[in-house]
């Protein structure tokens, strides 16, 4: 069988009519680079071998296996080389749980060389529908680990609506620039078991219409973890990128060291679907959210470290567990978050948000910014619930035109806020008491957490600090002293108090509004 290049594209003849009868006997059917001149000794261009082997495949929807060798398999072209409908590319790896990226000539590796400094040229693997990509690893020779670094095309493409049903599994990436493209019409792609250093793009998709799957996908810095490196992933790399992808599931994902960890959407593309525990360690947005369909996106078990001082070192000006952009009208629902090591805040909305945002369980342990949350959103809803942080800083800065943060059972020391309007406050447990003396002064002022407080001494009380607005507490009092009508008080008249005596007051952000009084 002969190959057919248009455009720089190497591509195979499709399969002949006896198709469903040779895909039966598939698996038999095997076909070795070394069989078609292959040398795999690292220095000499295999690439016509491996198209070769490639060609006398697609005939029979075989499987093109590249053997283990001590030295790799050089691949240097410009031209996109086609995986064709059926077959199959595999390598025997040597393990990637067995310190392979410690070794990158162990096993069966892929060295490529072409399209250097050129990260929009033909990428080195295009797949036609039902193609697959096995138990390989990946290694740019030529790679730099400098800021920036050496710029290539993709690793692998998918072909536009000749893709569906594509499958990469098994694979290691020791200093990819980026991986997968897969932005063309597309259905049911599956790529699982994935572990690399990704320094400018990983897996980007859209336009898929049925249910791609990620699974086990683990971006880490195999190749370099120097500063110049580092911080060019960090300002630039974003790990996995989903826009049109109609019911997407993603799984057990990790990224680390990326500018963008998971973008969701660009502006105009929205998808919707699923994610299951995910890490996002030293990114400086662990979740973008930029466009999501109104089918939505629902996120469990999200975990998010940022570490001060790296994030001073790779000159990031601010870092946030979760940016929520202009989501549109699609909601994005996280639950079971836990955010820690010191980013600048927990969640940044811009003033172009306008979607809807729910958190359910979020635990925050330190931050660096001046607030939790930073919210300048127009239109659009958030609503966190369950929210826990020991850590002693506003929940929120509020823009002047932005929307209502509705925070539900709180558990916080603080909850103050900074700007307008005030985030609205839903209780449902009860918190610790506390007692308060009131020995040395008229001016009470009360901690920023708590809602039911004992008063302790004699001296009359004459005004309160103000709080957020809709705080309620309620009072005891242990002994005798008049509360006093006027100031920032609006009462129904003095209050005599004695042992026992109740008192409920809510704040409208100035003054304490009497609800109601008990004479025990």
């Amino acid at each position: 069988m002969g190959l057919t290049t248009i455009s720089g594209t190497i591509q195979a003849q499709p399969l002949n009519d006896n198709f469903s009868y040779l895909n039966e006997r598939k698996n038999d059917l095997v076909f070795n680079v070394k069989d078609y001149g292959a040398t795999l000794d690292g220095i000499t261009n295999d690439s016509d071998a491996l198209i070769g082997a490639l060609n006398a495949a697609a005939s029979v929807a075989g499987t093109v296996l590249i053997p283990p060798s001590s030295s790799g398999m050089l691949i240097s072209t410009t031209a996109t080389i086609t995986i064709p409908f059926g077959v199959t590319l595999i390598g025997a790896n040597a393990g990637l749980y067995n310190d392979i990226y410690l070794s990158v000539n162990t096993g069966s590796v892929i060295k490529i060389t072409g399209n250097a400094g050129n990260a929009s040229g033909n990428p080195v693997f295009t797949m036609q529908s039902g193609s697959q990509i096995k138990n390989l690893s990946f290694n740019w020779p030529n790679q730099t680990a400098t800021n920036p670094p050496v710029a290539y095309p993709y690793l692998v493409k998918g072909q536009a609506a000749v893709c569906n049903d594509c499958l990469i599994e098994n694979i290691f990436l020791y200093n990819c620039y980026q991986f997968a493209d897969f932005t063309g019409n597309h259905e049911r792609l599956k790529i699982k078991d994935v572990y690399g250093d990704i320094l400018y793009s990983g897996i980007v998709i859209n336009n898929s219409v049925d249910v791609d799957r990620l699974v086990n996908v683990h971006f880490w810095p195999f190749f370099g973890t120097g500063t110049a490196i580092s911080t060019y992933r960090a300002n630039n790399a974003i790990g996995i990128t989903i826009n049109r992808a109609d019911g997407f599931q993603a799984s057990n994902i990790f990224i680390y060291g990326h500018q963008k960890g998971i973008q969701l959407g660009d502006g105009v593309n929205k998808c919707y679907g699923q994610i299951t525990n995910y890490s996002a360690d030293l990114c400086r947005f662990g979740i973008y959210s930029d466009s999501i369909n109104p089918n939505g996106i629902s996120i469990q078990n999200y975990d998010y470290a940022m570490s001060s001082a790296s994030q001073t070192a790779y000159g990031l000006a601010n870092s946030y567990a979760m940016f929520f952009g202009d989501i549109g009208t699609g909601l994005i629902e996280i639950n079971n978050t836990k955010i820690w090591g010191g980013p600048t805040g927990a969640i940044f909305t811009p003033i172009t948000f306008n979607g809807s945002a729910i958190l359910n369980n979020m635990n925050v342990s330190a931050i660096t910014g001046t607030a939790l949350i930073s919210h300048s959103g127009t239109t659009g809803t958030i609503k966190v619930r369950n929210i826990e942080s020991s850590f002693n800083i506003p929940i929120a800065t509020m823009g002047t035109a932005a929307s209502t943060i509705t925070i539900e059972n709180p558990s916080l020391i603080n909850e103050t806020f900074i700007g307008t309007p005030a985030p609205k406050f839903l209780k449902y447990n009860t918190l610790d008491s506390s007692a308060i003396s009131t020995a040395s002064t008229a001016s009470l002022t009360l901690p920023t957490n708590g809602d039911f407080f004992n008063i302790i001494g004699t001296t009359s009380i004459t005004s309160i600090t103000a709080s957020r607005p809709g705080r309620e507490v309620t009072f005891t009092f242990a002994e005798q002293l008049t509360v006093t009508d006027g100031s920032n008080l609006k009462l129904a008249g003095n209050f005599v108090t004695t042992a026992n005596y109740t008192m409920k007051l809510i704040c409208d952000g100035i003054n304490w509004l009497e609800v109601s009084r008990s004479s025990n």
